[in-house]
């Protein structure tokens, strides 16, 4: 516990170093020359770190983007995959809730990802819903590899999930028992 705490503590370092890179044009903004600036994962970010910062979210099994299906703003919209195109349903904002939890606000809606009724079944839905800072809507970030991260749902320990690790576009992003498969490690690329 202590390990990954300071795992996440240096990430979030790099990440603000990153993110001023990014910005001052210092740095690639791609997730290859972030992973090749920080020695422990990925671009991620917390909210001491760039408070306002987006990423995209990929999926390491298909290269897609954690999108809200139709840019709909509306609650219990479904969490899909699809080719990432810098869409704003696709820009994902991580607001620390308490240490090593995180909500994932989307920019166009200011709504949070969320597991449908707060459910602890494999297979359930993964939605857009009005921030309430319940457990269902908060997150962790465990490394993986270098530059993947699990998100795992605080409320049943369970991990964001392409349904069937499907590659096609349109694919629901489900909770489902962590397999630490490609389709359950997703990394962060800083877009602004």
């Amino acid at each position: 516990m202590v390990k990954t705490r300071w795992r996440l503590a240096r990430i979030l370092a790099v990440a603000a170093f990153v993110a001023v890179s990014t910005v001052t044009g210092l740095g690639g903004g791609s997730m290859a020359n972030a992973a090749s600036t920080a020695s422990t994962g990925p671009v991620t970010a917390g909210p001491q770190a760039a408070a306002y910062t987006y990423y995209e979210i990929v999926i390491r099994h298909s290269g897609k983007c954690v999108d809200v299906r139709g840019a709909s703003t509306a609650n219990s919209t479904p969490i899909i995959q699809y080719t990432c195109h810098r869409g704003a349903n696709q820009e994902w904002r991580l607001v620390q809730i308490q240490r090593g939890y995180y909500e994932l606000v989307v920019r166009h809606s200011g709504k949070c990802l969320d597991v449908t009724g707060a459910s602890h079944a494999n297979s359930t839905q993964v939605i857009q819903y009005t921030c309430h800072r319940g457990a269902n809507q908060q997150w962790s970030l465990v490394e993986i590899q270098r530059g993947y991260y699990e998100l795992v749902a605080r409320h049943s320990g369970k991990c964001l999930d392409v349904r069937g690790a499907s590659t096609a576009n349109s694919t629901p992003i489900i909770q489902y028992t962590c397999h630490r498969g490609a389709n359950q490690q997703f990394g962060f690329i800083a877009v602004g």
